[in-house]
């Protein structure tokens, strides 16, 4: 198999002092896809496009601020004696578990508290008037379109902004979650490439056929200095992220095409079955997992998290539908 022999390097190419590396690539890849799948069913939904790429926009810079921030204090003896390496996030270190905090608080702070709601790109029509008048103006092209013509223009544009501007800009917060954790699965199956190329997060040795070699630099465990292949979680994790998004995927058509509303599928479950099976997703890799994490009582840190979350979703989700039914 080509990842048994391949050794992957974390740097696509150099322009100068400047690298390009495959984590940054495939993290990218992974946030441009979730955006697609979610604004393709914010569609179905007939929910405006504008209003879900401006709540994303603050999604993704909480998720990324959580994830990095999350993953700086579980290493944090490291990074007290390399503080400069908190900002090398392009060399890995996002971790999901602080991910989904931030994007909940982010959520919090949109839906509850009302900070953000500033309109970003549904005002992008005024911007593009503004912007074909500067140019316009600038090459001096202005001065061959008579006074009507301009008037004319500037009316077109004002009725496309009527028109593709909401008056408020307010999401219901299940339904955005349940749309916003189909992207994220998604993301999530991409993005753990990045992992690969950066040669971590692998699990122990392994004799199967699809085991990756680690090289010696990148062993952080000296108890496995001598093995030759180690179980690729990253693959594991991106296979089943991927599986996890086709579900979501499902139940979401199964919601739009049903006449009836469904117990099971009622808003906001389909993000907790999200997190309920990412919680089991990671339950069950961090069994194999051997990078540096805190333990407590013995058990990995990022596992009892997961279990935790796990035991908690099944929980809401049984209480929920109990509810419904009621």
């Amino acid at each position: 198999m080509f990842l048994h022999t391949y050794h992957p390097q974390s740097v696509i190419f150099s322009i100068g002092k400047i690298q390009f590396y495959w984590y940054g690539l495939c993290v990218s890849l992974g946030i441009v896809s979730g955006l697609i799948v979610v604004q393709k069913l914010a569609e179905k939904y007939k929910i405006n496009k504008e209003k879900i790429l401006d709540f994303a926009i603050y999604i993704i810079v909480f998720a990324f601020l959580g994830a990095r921030i999350y993953d700086v204090l579980l290493e944090l003896p490291y990074y007290l004696n390399h503080p400069l390496n908190v900002f090398k996030f392009w060399r890995g270190g996002l971790a999901i578990h602080g991910g989904i905090i931030g994007a909940l608080l982010a959520s919090f702070l949109y839906f509850k508290r009302g900070y953000f709601q500033i309109p970003i790109f549904a005002n992008f029509p005024k911007f593009r008037l503004r912007l074909v008048e500067k140019i316009l103006s600038i090459c001096h092209i202005d001065k061959f379109f008579s006074t009507a013509s301009r008037l004319k223009f500037k009316k077109i544009h004002q009725k496309q902004d009527l028109a593709t501007t909401p008056k408020k800009f307010k999401l219901k917060f299940w339904l955005t979650a349940d749309i916003a954790v189909v992207g994220l699965a998604l993301g999530q199956a991409i993005g753990r490439w990045g992992n690969y190329f950066n040669q971590e997060l692998y699990g122990l040795p392994t004799n199967l056929p699809w085991g990756i070699p680690i090289d010696q630099s990148h062993r952080s465990n000296f108890l496995y200095q001598n093995a030759e292949f180690f179980h690729p979680t990253f693959l594991y994790e991106s296979i089943l992220n991927f599986l996890n998004f086709l579900l979501l995927l499902y139940l979401h058509k199964k919601r739009l095409s049903q006449k009836h509303k469904n117990k099971f599928l009622a808003t906001g479950n389909i993000f907790l079955i999200y997190l309920m099976n990412y919680g089991l997703i990671r339950f069950f890799l961090e069994f194999i997992k051997i990078d540096k994490t805190p333990l407590v009582f013995g058990v990995r840190f990022p596992q009892l998290v997961s279990l935790l979350l796990f035991i908690f979703i099944v929980l809401a989700l049984s209480y929920r539908i109990k509810k419904i039914k009621n």
